[in-house]
């Protein structure tokens, strides 16, 4: 939150209610996620991922929530 206050950096947000309505070309509910941390911009969303299963990311990205826990 400290770094939002320099001059030329701006909000970062992980889930962008106002980027998803551009992409999808409509309005949608803006409820701002009060589970995070003091300064965060992100949006409520529902998670649609999991860690097995048919929804189970096949990318398995170091830093994503949904890849499986590695050895």
């Amino acid at each position: 939150p400290a770094l939002i206050d320099n001059k030329g950096i701006k909000q970062a947000l992980c889930i962008d209610a106002n980027k998803i309505e551009r992409l999808i070309g409509e309005k949608i509910q803006k409820i701002k996620d009060t589970g995070q941390r003091k300064g965060c911009g992100c949006f409520k969303s529902k998670d649609i991922g999991g860690y097995s299963g048919i929804f189970r990311c096949r990318h398995n990205c170091a830093y994503c929530y949904a890849s499986p826990a590695k050895n």
